[in-house]
């Protein structure tokens, strides 16, 4: 790989981006009781599932940086997956939080 894509594609990226694109599906088919997919391309609701899928890798990413910035040895990987484990369910903890008081 060229020296300019090598660092867009990383391992951290694409697993975000993966946990957050399955929670934010999730989410949607479950949204509201109906259990369904039916109107998921509609303008509004691609735009709001942008909205979330981006807050979820921005919470993960951000999880991430956070614990390269504190831990810098070698037992970062086990912190790192022991904060992933704590950050999903905190992550959808905060989500109805955030939607039971709007």
């Amino acid at each position: 790989m060229t020296k300019l894509i090598q660092p867009l594609i990383r391992v951290e990226y694409i697993i975000a981006a993966l946990t957050a694109l399955t929670i934010t599906l999730s989410l949607f088919y479950i949204d509201e009781g109906k259990y369904d997919f039916d109107g998921i391309f509609k303008p509004d609701n691609l735009f709001f599932l942008l909205v979330y899928l981006s807050a979820f890798v921005g919470y993960q990413l951000g999880i991430h940086n956070l614990l390269q910035f504190i831990v810098r040895n070698k037992s970062q990987k086990i912190i790192s997956a022991i904060l992933a484990a704590v950050s999903l369910p905190l992550a959808i903890v905060i989500f109805l939080w955030l939607v039971k008081t709007v």
